[in-house]
């Protein structure tokens, strides 16, 4: 009998040597996630200078690179953080894992998860002159992508906060369209039309697109770069564009993000909501709450 409890009890001092052990190993061996350091505006710049505007679309740019090109150490702090805490179970697994499967982490150049340059001739007026030339109603002639000139979707691989190239003006004209995109030619994010507004000790950032514009490049660059097929994907789009038969007309994709008067990123991820004229009075409020609670 004494031999059976002395068995028993060795057995469950082993046991917790062990889940002990491991668990002082895990902790003196995983990086421990650090809150992010909130940078301190000490010397407030011009929000309305060149300087400025570039200094914190490209701030902002750098962050939301990072946010995606993950390291494996990186994600193991990401592990330890409160928003990794407060997510559901199965946003926990597929939240940001893909950034690792995909984004080749901080590795450059690469083709995950990067930055683009498009030419500004590309925009909504160009899809539609194009829809006249290769679309029949709502289907695209056979000879289609004869007729789309390649050179004009050439995309540049970018990193804008490594060289002082100015890309955007004191009036918000942006030298290029800007495309984030998970994998080469396609189309995950855009910033084509770009506003500045001062709310206290914050400037929110608008980017704004048509969505019409945005499913147009989409379909475009599928014709170009996928299958052809893509091409009647297109001339649908447009021939609801421009019979009003959907809601792209009025409809833009509205995202914000948030830096200091110093230009300091401090969001590494824009908020988005699609916009209709007819929820105009809804945007400006739900932007007038979220200025009260920041």
């Amino acid at each position: 009998m004494k031999k059976i409890k002395f068995t028993i009890f060795t057995t469950i001092f082993v046991v917790l040597v062990i889940f002990i052990g491991y668990h002082i190993f895990d902790y003196y061996t995983t990086p421990k996630y650090e809150e992010p350091i909130v940078p301190v505006c000490e010397n407030p710049m011009d929000i309305n200078s060149t300087e400025f505007k570039n200094l914190a679309l490209k701030n902002f740019l750098k962050a939301y690179h990072k946010r995606f090109n993950i390291t494996l150490e990186d994600y193991k702090k990401w592990q330890k953080s409160k928003e990794y805490y407060y997510l559901p179970e199965d946003e926990k697994i597929n939240n940001r894992i893909h950034s690792l499967d995909f984004c080749g982490g901080n590795r450059k150049p690469d083709n995950g998860c990067e930055f683009y340059s498009l030419n500004k001739k590309i925009n909504l007026d160009y899809f539609i002159d194009l829809s006249n030339k290769i679309c029949v109603e709502d289907r695209a002639i056979d000879n289609a992508i004869n007729a789309i000139n390649k050179d004009d979707f050439e995309m540049k691989l970018i990193y804008p906060w490594d060289d002082n190239d100015t890309i955007i003006s004191s009036d918000n004209k942006l030298a290029y369209n800007i495309v984030f995109s998970i994998s080469p030619k396609e189309l995950d994010d855009l910033i084509s039309e770009i506003e500045f507004e001062e709310k206290d000790d914050k400037v929110f950032i608008y980017s704004k697109y048509n969505l019409g514009f945005w499913r147009g490049l989409r379909y475009a660059l599928l014709t170009l770069y996928e299958k052809q097929s893509y091409r009647h994907r297109f001339c649908k789009q447009m021939f609801e564009y421009k019979n009003g038969d959907d809601m792209t007309d009025k409809e833009y994709m509205i995202e914000y993000f948030i830096v200091d008067k110093c230009g300091n990123a401090l969001t590494d991820i824009p908020s988005h909501a699609v916009w209709r004229e007819e929820y105009k009075s809804y945007w400006e409020k739900s932007i007038e709450e979220f200025h009260k609670k920041n």
